[in-house]
């Protein structure tokens, strides 16, 4: 998996490319849970570039939210693929995920948020 990290004035921009699995461990321990580390409040993960995710990556997207919950911050995934969204919804990770379909519609759900 590579990793894109778009900053702007109100949030972050994490681009993923590629598969989500145990594999990309690295990226979310050194490039993507720092940002929660160091005070970002508002993450952007835009999924557009990951059409699969195994169970490993739930785990590390999981553990995002729940880093990011635990400092007062907020994480939106957006652009999820039809297999990403399926599993979102058969482990009811809906419930504790906030997904959006679209760029904007992520945005302003995390601006409103």
């Amino acid at each position: 998996m590579k990793v894109e990290i778009v900053p702007s004035q109100q949030y972050v921009l994490v681009k993923v490319h590629g598969l989500l699995d145990e594999a990309c461990k690295a990226e979310f321990d050194e490039q993507i849970h720092p940002l929660i580390d160091t005070g970002t409040k508002k993450l952007l993960v835009d999924l557009s570039g990951s059409d699969r995710v195994t169970s490993a990556g739930i785990g590390h997207l999981v553990t995002l939210v729940s880093r990011a919950n635990a400092k007062g911050g907020s994480v939106v995934f957006v652009n999820p693929s039809a297999f990403i969204k399926l599993v979102f919804h058969t482990t009811k990770l809906t419930k504790f995920f906030d997904v959006e379909e679209t760029m904007e519609a992520g945005i302003q759900r995390l601006l409103e948020g």
